[in-house]
């Protein structure tokens, strides 16, 4: 285990969907849904669903303030 937490950060309620290991970019060896699954919560992995904050873009920050779960900085 990689300590990433295991929960949805986007809060959308969405499941995975791209679950082949062929299709998948990081992470293959993992079993789809299973602890390892690391990024079975993450926007690329249930394509045409992902939030947008900001359609500039956020430079890796975050509009939620510097308390977000793992918000980026761009110094």
């Amino acid at each position: 285990m990689s300590g990433r937490r295991q929960i949805d950060l986007c809060d959308s309620g969405q499941n995975a969907t791209v679950n082949d290991p062929l299709q998948r970019s990081v992470n293959r060896g993992a079993e789809a849904g299973s602890p390892e699954d690391i990024y079975k919560h993450n926007p690329w992995r249930y394509p045409g669903n992902a939030p947008v904050a900001d359609v500039c873009g956020l430079a890796g920050g975050t509009p939620w303030g510097p308390d977000a779960p793992e918000a980026g900085d761009c110094t």
